[in-house]
Formats: structure tokens, C-alpha cells, sequence
């Protein structure tokens, strides 16, 4: 852009300075004088344009290289995070299994425990049943001693 508006001012400098030596040759040194000077003020100006043009080039440069740096970073942090995402449903799936084992663990322990407390149950029954007798009062401290049915007293 800014090239080509140089390129149409030094072509209408050149017309210019084709009907200034048309002139020059009429009105002599003074013109060719005038005349330089203007050519030092064109060069003057692209000398400007492609100052301002090589700024330009190099800014553009140096933002397309901060977003290609900020483009792979913005990639880390995606694959990053989708890292992260899958480590969490490992982890969370782990720990429902173990919230599960441990439930079942739970359940068998209360069945075990029932289990016993029935035993417990039917020997203290059969023992009133059929009176006290020695040998029994031994069966239930045998089962006191593994602490069946402690926690019904």
C-alpha cells in the first residue's frame, strides 16, 4: 500500500520534472537548481516509505510469532487439562471399587455377625429349655469368650 502510493508520486514528480526541463531549458541554472532540490525531497520520501514499510514487515513478524507461541501454549494447556480429566475418572472409578468392596466386606461382617447372635439365640433358648446344666454354661462362656452376643447384655 504504502509502496504503491510511493511509486504514483514519484511518476507524477517524473511528469513533473519532464515539464520542469522543458521549462529548465527556457528559464536555466535556477530551475536546475529547484529541480534537485525536489529530487532530494523524493528520495527523501521513499527513503521514509521504506523505512516505515520495513517497521511495518517486522511488526507483523513479531505478532505472528507471539500468536504461534500463545497458539502451542493454549494446545499444551488443552492437552494438559484432558490429561487431568482422564487421571480423575481413573481415580474415581478406583474409588467407587473400593467404595464397593468395602461394602460388601461391611455386609458379610453383619451377616456373620447375625449369624452368630442367632446361634447365640438358640443355645440360650435350648438352654432354658432344658434347665441349667454344666455342661452348656461351658458352651456359653465358649461363645462369650468370641464375643457372640456380648452386645445383648
Amino acid at each position: 500500500m504504502f509502496i504503491n502510493m510511493a511509486l504514483e508520486i514519484v511518476q507524477e514528480r517524473h511528469k513533473k520534472n519532464s515539464r520542469m526541463k522543458h521549462e529548465e531549458k527556457t528559464k536555466g541554472s535556477v530551475a536546475r537548481k529547484e529541480n534537485n532540490i525536489e529530487m532530494v525531497d523524493q528520495i527523501k520520501e521513499m527513503f521514509l516509505v521504506t523505512m516505515s514499510h520495513g517497521i511495518i514487515e517486522n511488526e507483523i513478524k513479531e505478532i505472528k510469532t507471539l500468536q504461534q507461541k500463545k497458539q502451542g501454549a493454549l494446545e499444551q494447556c488443552i492437552r494438559l487439562i484432558q490429561d487431568d480429566q482422564k487421571y480423575y475418572e481413573e481415580y474415581d472409578n478406583d474409588k467407587k471399587k473400593e467404595v464397593d468392596h468395602q461394602l460388601v466386606l461391611a455386609e458379610e461382617e453383619i451377616k456373620m455377625k447375625k449369624s452368630f447372635e442367632n446361634e447365640y439365640k438358640m443355645k440360650c433358648i435350648y438352654c432354658l429349655s432344658i434347665g441349667s446344666q454344666p455342661a452348656e454354661q461351658s458352651e456359653t462362656r465358649h461363645l462369650e469368650e468370641r464375643g457372640v452376643g456380648q452386645h445383648l447384655q
